[in-house]
């Protein structure tokens, strides 16, 4: 195209992108987003029927069922989204779409990086809010960002979706088959290499009563950080460019 970014293109990207993430992955983000209810109502249905209680939920359980729902989240969604776009009966469409690369890049990066992990974020947090006031006897408090006991507050855990979000985008843009395991190889051979930077990343951690209350970075890990995720970003887009049948 001769155009590289016309916000005309770009909306239409972005709707395309926005149906796509809805018709296959729509039902999905709902049950995900939802996963508290529907453990309390499964745990309760068969609480009731054998001693006639309801499930008691305490903040422990709903961070871990939380911080497990938000990792799932990153997995599945981005090879579910545009995993398919590699295979050449399903992705000729994508690639047919009036967009230049820069335009099909910012879309997929501001639904898939910003919005789907913050409006995740949110549905999950009014849930939760909904719960600890319609049964303040099973619920002992509504999570926030001081009586989450795993040291995972919500504002946390989005940027762990933000973050993980691009390593497992890029891996369903990149490989054409196994693209779950083959990401995961990936990521664990990273992490390996990233164990050595350590003690440049982490100056300390402090935690009370199971809660993260200080923590210190140097600045090599802030930088170190930054690095990682603008080079998985260029890769993306470099991958969207390159995407041939």
């Amino acid at each position: 195209m001769n155009e590289i970014f016309n916000f005309r293109r770009f909306g239409l990207m972005l709707s395309v992108d926005s149906n796509r993430i809805v018709r296959r992955y729509g039902l999905s983000f709902l049950l995900i987003s939802f996963s508290e209810l529907i453990v309390f109502a499964v745990a309760s249905i068969v609480m009731l029927a054998v001693d006639g209680t309801m499930a008691c939920l305490d903040n422990n359980i709903r961070s871990l069922i939380f911080v497990m729902s938000a990792f799932v989240l990153t997995l599945t969604m981005p090879q579910k989204c545009y995993g398919g776009i590699t295979d050449k009966s399903k992705g000729s469409a994508y690639l047919a779409i009036p967009a230049s690369s820069l335009e099909k890049f910012i879309s997929m990066i501001l639904l898939m990086v910003l919005v789907m992990p913050a409006l995740f974020t949110s549905v999950s947090w009014c849930v939760d809010s909904t719960l600890s006031h319609l049964f303040p006897k099973q619920f002992t408090d509504v999570i926030t960002d001081s009586t989450v006991t795993l040291g995972y507050p919500w504002s946390d855990i989005t940027k762990i979706l933000a973050f993980g979000m691009p390593w497992w985008l890029l891996g369903a843009l990149w490989f054409r088959k196994g693209k779950g395991a083959k990401t995961l190889l990936c990521l664990l051979i990273f992490s390996s290499i990233a164990v050595l930077f350590g003690p440049f990343s982490h100056v300390g951690i402090e935690i009370e009563n199971g809660v993260i209350v200080e923590e210190s970075r140097s600045y090599a890990g802030e930088i170190l950080t930054v690095v990682i995720n603008a080079s998985l970003l260029f890769l993306i887009y470099l991958r969207i460019r390159k995407i041939q049948h």
